[in-house]
């Protein structure tokens, strides 16, 4: 058992008792859905794909601009739309 203080307020001892698999049972229900390492390889996969868009964009840009002497403006529209 271990002793842990109420943050709601003083109970009669000025803690109560919890049980270690409670504990454990309450924080499992609070983190449930919430993976950290995938939240941080999803942000980093989202990163890494707006900069190859961009790149993709800006080297399409570059080959009509080339190619037809005229500036094709649809690329920009299919990445940021």
């Amino acid at each position: 058992m271990l002793r842990i203080p109420s943050k709601l307020g003083k109970s009669s001892q000025g803690a109560f008792e919890m049980d270690k698999d409670e504990i454990l049972a309450r924080s499992r229900m609070e983190n449930t859905g919430i993976d950290e390492y995938e939240c941080m390889v999803l942000e980093k996969a989202g990163r890494f794909s707006m900069k190859a868009g961009l790149l993709a964009c800006c080297v399409c840009a570059a080959a009509g601009l080339f190619f037809a002497v005229q500036f094709a403006l649809d690329i920009w529209g299919r990445h940021h739309g």
